[in-house]
C-alpha cells in the first residue's frame, strides 16, 4: 500500500541504519518502514512476547521460557505463518543475541538481534541467518523501523525467500499499524 513508504531490499548493504552484512551471508531480506509514533511506543510492542499474536500475523507466537520480553542470551520458538491464506504454522528456535532498548540520547536507537538456533540444521552450518529489527527516531514523534535478514549456510539458495520477504513486509506493515493506533 502507498501509505507504508515500505521499501524492500533483496542483496547488497544498506548504509542507511542496516548493519554490515556478515561475510558468511549469501541472500539478505529487509523490510523499512516509517512509523508515525514515538520509537519508545514502537520498542514498547515489538519487545513485548505475549502480545506477537494479536498484532503480528506472520509471527504469530514467541514462546519465551518465563520472560514477558525479549532476554538477551535466552533460547526463544516464534511460530510463523509462511503463508497467510494458511493455518500453518512453521516453528522456527532462535537465541536473543542483543537487545538494546532506547534510551534518550545518548542510544536513540534500539536494537533486537537474535540468530538461527535450531540444533540440527544450525550447529553443522546447514542453516545459518541472523535477524536484526532496528529501529531510529527521526524526531519525537515518527520513527524508522527496519527488519534484515542475513541467510548463509550449505542450503541457503533452497531457502522460501519470497515467502519471508512477504512475511517481513507483513511484520513492518502491522508493527506500524499497532504504533499509529494510540
Amino acid at each position: 500500500p502507498d501509505h507504508l513508504s515500505m521499501e524492500n531490499q533483496q542483496k547488497g548493504t544498506d548504509t542507511n541504519g542496516t548493519p554490515d552484512t556478515p561475510t558468511w551471508c549469501r541472500r539478505q531480506i529487509s523490510s523499512k518502514c516509517t512509523i508515525e509514533a514515538p520509537v519508545d511506543r514502537v520498542w514498547e510492542i515489538m519487545s513485548k512476547v505475549e502480545d506477537y499474536g494479536k498484532w503480528n500475523p506472520f509471527i504469530v507466537q514467541v514462546d519465551t521460557g518465563n520472560s514477558s520480553t525479549f532476554t538477551e542470551g535466552e533460547r526463544v520458538l516464534i511460530h510463523v505463518r509462511m503463508n497467510e491464506s494458511s493455518s500453518k504454522l512453521t516453528k522456527t528456535w532462535l537465541l536473543v543475541t542483543d537487545v538494546s532498548p532506547p534510551s534518550g540520547t545518548n542510544k536513540p536507537d534500539g536494537e533486537l538481534k537474535y540468530v538461527f538456533d535450531d540444533r540440527f540444521l544450525a550447529s553443522p552450518g546447514i542453516v545459518k541467518s541472523t535477524r536484526i529489527q532496528r529501529i531510529q527516531p527521526i524526531n519525537s514523534n515518527q520513527c524508522e523501523y527496519t527488519t534484515t535478514e542475513f541467510f548463509g549456510g550449505y542450503l541457503w539458495r533452497f531457502l522460501p525467500y519470497d515467502q519471508v520477504q512477504k512475511g517481513f513486509d507483513i511484520h513492518a506493515s502491522s508493527l506500524k499499524v499497532a504504533a499509529e493506533k494510540e
